[in-house]
C-alpha cells in the first residue's frame, strides 16, 4: 500500500481533524517566526528565509558576528530553527494528508493522471519536510560556527529544492482543488 493510499483509508473526520491540527500547529509556529524575524532584523541581520539562502561562510560569518553582538539576534535565529522542526512536521504531514484527499477525489472522478500527480505531490511534501530537517541541522551548525563543512551551501541547496517541491506540489493540489469547484 502506498503512502498516499494509506491516508486515503482514514475516515473523513480523522483526516479533517489531522488537517485542522496541523494547521493550528503551523499557525502557532508562524506567529513565533514573525517575532523571531523582527528580532533578527532589528539586531542587524536578516530573516530566516534569507539566512537559509546565505550559501557561503564568507556571508554567514559576518552575519553570525552581528547577531552575536547583542545576543538577541543569535538566540532568535536559533529559536526560529528549533520552532521550524515543529512547523516542518506540521506542514509535511498536513500537506501529505491534503494531497491524499485530493488524490482520492481525483481517482473517484476517474482522473487517474491527476490522482497520480496528487500522490506524487504528497510524496514531494514529505521529501520537502525531510530536506527542511537537513537544512535546519546545517543552519544550527552554521550558528554554532562549525566550519567542518560547507553547511551554508548545504542549507541553501536543501532550501532551494524544498521550495521547488512545495511550489510544484502546491500547484498540483491547488489546481485540482479549484477544479472541484467547477460546474
Amino acid at each position: 500500500m502506498s503512502l498516499t493510499l494509506a491516508a486515503e483509508s482514514w475516515s473523513c473526520g480523522a483526516r479533517a481533524a489531522l488537517l485542522f491540527g496541523t494547521a493550528a500547529v503551523a499557525g502557532a509556529c508562524q506567529k513565533s517566526f514573525g517575532q523571531a524575524k523582527r528580532t533578527m532584523i532589528d539586531t542587524g541581520g536578516v530573516g530566516i528565509v534569507a539566512f537559509e539562502k546565505i550559501g557561503t561562510w564568507g556571508r554567514a560569518d559576518p552575519l553570525i558576528a552581528t547577531w552575536r553582538q547583542s545576543g538577541r539576534g543569535w538566540r532568535a535565529a536559533r529559536w526560529s530553527l528549533v520552532v521550524d522542526f515543529f512547523f516542518l512536521a506540521a506542514y509535511g504531514f498536513g500537506l501529505w494528508v491534503l494531497a491524499a484527499v485530493v488524490a482520492q477525489h481525483a481517482r473517484g472522478l476517474g482522473w487517474t493522471g491527476w490522482a497520480a500527480a496528487a500522490a506524487a505531490a504528497g510524496l514531494g511534501f514529505v521529501v520537502a519536510a525531510a530536506l527542511d530537517v537537513v537544512e535546519n541541522v546545517a543552519l544550527l551548525l552554521v550558528l554554532h560556527g562549525n566550519h567542518a563543512a560547507n553547511w551554508p551551501g548545504l542549507a541553501r541547496a536543501c532550501a532551494s529544492l524544498k521550495f521547488l517541491l512545495l511550489l510544484a506540489g502546491g500547484v498540483v493540489v491547488a489546481t485540482l482543488s479549484v477544479s472541484y469547484l467547477g460546474p
